[in-house]
């Protein structure tokens, strides 16, 4: 297909499971080159989740990993291989946008943060979304969705009041949070492309997930009224 809207933007695509690669799936539906990077030493959980296409359970099945990684080109790496470090700088230099979803501090071990990659590719958008961001006193909190809907507090408004806590859409975070990274990823590039500044990026989920809570939360703050405190009105 010719004219798609993005189809000279170029994506490094580091981010595993739902959360990240449904970043990367959107960009590359709309046109964009996306190269996705993994590695055999720890396979995608998400290859392991069903359902698995005509029954037959293995990573080359799984239908959650082919729908958020639709459209991309695909590359193994050894991280622990420092010639992979150098292809990967290689590919920030031809990339616009950088996606990754690990836990904080994976890229900065990697040697391979925004502060280094920006001085290979100054005009660099990165993105890093994570369940609580890369700073603050939670930002070492590793976790998927499912951790991200009980944080934000989506998990504790359904059940019944003598049992734990139901929730009930599961990990809500995974696929909201892609919706909310997709706009700023957008709004970064369009900054990019009218100032040639590029930008870091940090989305934590969990707060993706309280926006859809709002309401509950102002009524909880003006029921004990203290809405002062939590900052409601």
């Amino acid at each position: 297909m010719t004219n798609m809207p993005l189809q000279d933007l170029n994506v490094l695509d580091f981010s595993w499971v739902v959360a990240g690669p449904a970043v990367g799936r959107a960009l590359a539906d709309f046109g964009a080159t996306v190269i996705r990077i993994e590695t055999t030493n720890k396979i995608d959980t998400a290859r392991l989740i069903g359902p698995f296409h005509d029954g037959i359970t293995g990573p080359e099945h799984s239908a959650l990993y082919g729908n958020v990684n639709a459209g991309k080109y695909g590359m193994t790496l050894d991280m622990s291989n420092e010639k992979a470090r150098e292809v990967v700088l290689d590919l920030v230099r031809w990339a616009d946008i950088v996606v990754e979803s690990f836990s904080p501090g994976v890229m900065k071990k990697w040697g391979l943060d925004y502060e280094t990659l920006r001085a290979v590719n100054p005009t660099l958008i990165m993105l890093s979304t994570s369940i609580l961001g890369n700073t603050g006193p939670y930002s070492k909190f590793a976790g998927f969705g499912n951790l991200g809907s009980a944080m934000s507090g989506i998990m504790n408004i359904a059940g019944w009041p003598d049992e734990p806590p139901k929730g009930p859409f599961g990990p809500y975070t995974d696929f909201v949070g892609p919706r909310f990274s997709l706009v700023m990823v957008l709004s970064a590039l369009d900054h990019a492309r009218r100032t040639g500044e590029g930008c870091y990026i940090d989305l934590s989920q969990v707060e993706t997930g309280i926006h859809f809570i709002a309401q509950g939360i102002l009524n909880y703050c003006q029921s004990r009224g203290n809405c002062t405190k939590w900052k409601c009105s």
